[in-house]
């Protein structure tokens, strides 16, 4: 197991806590809306991307693929007006981005 992933993967899974409180929840000011689901659908994407990572073989493009949806998804909570879902998916992609440096860091010790 990697657990360098761990940060992003909790990280995209308080996300999409986050995002399923935008979509469902009246006080949100964008429930039911398409983009909240959007939000949803990559802080999910994210998740499973990560969770594939830890369990599985490390593969570049799945890698790539989890860091782009962890960016658009938290350019999505800006522009979604949800502050604490674009931090939290800007954590993601930042624990993304160091994982792989993290693994070859504890392998050359």
């Amino acid at each position: 197991m990697r657990w360098s992933y761990a940060v992003p993967v909790l990280s995209s899974f308080a996300g999409a806590a986050l995002a399923i409180w935008a979509y469902l929840g009246p006080e949100s000011g964008v429930s039911g809306t398409a983009g909240a689901l959007l939000a949803l659908l990559g802080a999910t994407a994210t998740a499973l991307g990560g969770m594939i990572l830890i369990l599985g073989r490390p593969r570049l493009w799945l890698l790539a693929l989890a860091a782009l949806a962890a960016i658009l998804t938290a350019l999505a909570g800006w522009f979604l007006m949800q502050w604490a879902l674009a931090i939290v998916m800007a954590v993601a992609f930042a624990g993304l981005l160091l994982a792989p440096a993290l693994l070859r860091g504890r392998a050359s010790a």
